[in-house]
């Protein structure tokens, strides 16, 4: 077999199912000298490498093996199974400006081009390419109008009504319609019809019959009423415009937390409330219902509460209470049964580190601990043990728990800061190197997740998708423009766009162990014996700090054990804010 026929058939192994069976001959081929002397036996080869990098999901390195052969994808241009090989690695790898300047070589179809302006956000040349598709993809005028920012109205609404006669009309596009203003009764209505009544009811149908209550559209034609809805779609929008519009909802047996909003929106009773807090982490929304009562009503509420659920009632009463009052704190094991359920040990674990005394993290810190085997796998946890370590600044300890989170797509961009701000803190200010395993990780993970945004968009485009496609443009507008990915790779600290949504699991009085950093914390500022994420003490006293370990562990063994495993990770802490003080200390003198 001579060498062409060859690498055509390994080409063909390498682009099937089989392909990782074939990579010791590639490998070989790429130690070949007299194949790579060839300019395409080599082109041909190096596709293939940037190929099975790209699959196995390692892109960095499939981005290098491009940059080893740019300019020189014209040599294979007779290889069919390599260019196609090219084009999705290159798809994958994000270099879009990469494939629309070999887009001739590549001889690729015009819908296929929509795609890449499309994704480089070129909007005229989107425009160009979708009058020449009209007859054949009318999804991509279609794209335009939804992607647009105007109103739709006069010569643009002409068209819309023409390409609705051609796309797909789904429930999620008639959503997508509404929201851009576009008329209901003479342009939708008869679209809404014929997906409702015709068609088996998903939750698409849901979702578009919600849009139509919310816009103050009768959807009895349908064979629904609100309430009808609401018992499949317990949305909160719906029972908010009820209350807006003073329409009364039928009494639920099933009380979902929506519902028990939506009655106590109406009328505050004890009964009420009490339900409420046993199932909620929203008690902004009591204290703003509660605001500017006078003393006797609110106990008169709370009443129900204070009987059966003292530390809530305790809260509620005065959110400033302390659970480590000088005039004598309350004793943890008295709360025990707070240790029962997910939401009752979320809320005492709020409560015990809002006041930020060291014993109430430290006993916050082992509890979690020992209770996380009576709840296997529970990411929330995980994340608050990720919050108190991250606050003591135990880096080391921290990542071991993050890892944990396997975090994956788009909480790459809302959790990343977390052990990002601990880097940035430890490298700048500190000067101590750490390991770049999360850097790499995100980098990489970051990388596929934009591949993946590529790929899929195409096919979106295809299945005419319009809202999952443009809500995958704007994830991937998000990963290219992140202010984590600017912080990780400039190594400076950034603000996030918005406040980060795990945060809402705590009381509000607690959720600075998940507050996003962008300054270092002043020395003598706070009242902690560690130095932690916004205090530094004035020195570091590690017996008052094995003082509170202990203490807490005598509260916290006297009823339940704590195995040693978690209580060596107490040692681990003092070891850890040692490092930090002698490496504080250095810096300053370096400063």
């Amino acid at each position: 077999m001579n060498t062409a026929a060859s690498l055509d058939r390994l080409a063909y192994e390498l682009a099937g199912s089989r392909r990782t069976a074939f990579y010791p001959i590639l490998e070989k081929h790429l130690r070949t000298k007299e194949l790579l002397e060839n300019s395409v036996s080599r082109v041909r080869i190096y596709v293939m490498k940037m190929y099975c990098l790209c699959a196995d999901g390692d892109i960095s390195m499939g981005s290098y093996m491009y940059s080893k052969i740019k300019g020189d994808l014209h040599l294979i241009a007779g290889c069919n199974v390599e260019m196609i090989m090219a084009h999705e690695s290159l798809l994958i790898v994000n270099q879009i400006d990469e494939l629309i300047e070999h887009r001739d070589i590549f001889n690729f179809k015009s819908i296929y081009n929509f795609n890449l302006s499309l994704l480089k956000n070129n909007l005229e040349e989107c425009k160009d390419l979708s009058l020449k598709l009209t007859k054949t993809h009318p999804s991509c005028a279609m794209v335009l109008l939804l992607k647009g920012t105007g109103e739709i109205r006069g010569l643009q609404l002409e068209i819309l009504k023409v390409l609705l006669r051609k796309v797909r009309v789904s429930n999620s596009l008639i959503s997508l319609l509404l929201a851009k203003g576009i008329p209901y009764a003479s342009v939708l209505q008869k679209y809404v019809l014929d997906n409702i009544t015709k068609k088996e009811n998903d939750i698409s149908s849901l979702l578009l019959l919600k849009d139509l209550v919310l816009r103050g559209i009768p959807i009895e034609e349908y064979g629904y009423t609100i309430d009808s809805l609401l018992e499949k779609l317990d949305d909160w929008e719906i029972y908010e415009y009820c209350l807006e519009n003073d329409i009364q909802i039928q009494k639920k047996d099933n009380k979902s937390i929506n519902y028990l909003t939506y009655e106590l929106s109406l009328s505050m009773e004890p009964e009420r409330i009490l339900r409420y807090v046993r199932t909620s982490h929203n008690f902004s929304f009591l204290f703003k219902n509660m605001e500017g009562m006078d003393a006797a009503r609110r106990e008169e509420l709370l009443q129900s509460v204070k009987h059966s659920d003292p530390l809530r009632f305790l809260y509620l009463n005065n959110a400033k209470f302390e659970f480590f009052s000088k005039e004598g704190c309350l004793e943890i094991r008295d709360f025990r049964s707070y240790l029962n359920n997910m939401t009752d040990l979320i809320f005492l674990v709020g409560i015990l580190i809002k006041e930020k005394r060291d014993e109430g993290i430290v006993q916050a810190l082992l509890i979690l601990l020992v209770k996380r085997s009576d709840f296997p796998g529970n990411q929330y946890i995980t994340m608050l043990i990720c919050g108190l370590l991250r606050y003591l600044l135990a880096y080391e300890l921290f990542t071991t728990e993050y890892e944990k989170l396997d975090v994956q797509n788009i909480q790459l961009e809302s959790l990343s800061y977390l052990w990002s701000d601990l880097q940035i803190l430890y490298e700048t200010w500190l000067r101590i190197k750490l390991p770049e395993d999360l850097t790499e990780s995100y980098l990489s993970n970051r990388l596929i997740a934009i591949g993946s945004a590529n790929t899929n968009m195409f096919n979106l485009t295809e299945r005419e998708e319009y809202s999952q496609l443009l809500a995958l443009l704007s994830y991937r507008d998000r990963l290219i423009n992140s202010p984590t990915y600017k912080q990780i790779t400039e190594g400076k600290l950034y603000p996030l766009e918005k406040t980060p949504n795990i945060e809402k699991i705590l009381i509000s009085e607690s959720r600075y162990i998940f507050a996003k950093v962008t300054s270092r914390a002043q020395k003598g500022k706070g009242s902690s014996a560690f130095v932690t994420l916004d205090s530094i003490p004035e020195s570091l006293d590690t017996c008052s700090i094995r003082k509170i370990f202990q203490d807490s562990l005598n509260k916290i063994s006297a009823f339940m054990p704590v195995p040693h495993d978690v209580s060596s990770i107490l040692d681990r802490i003092i070891h850890s804010q040692e490092i930090i003080w002698n490496a504080l200390q250095k810096s300053e003198q370096m400063n």
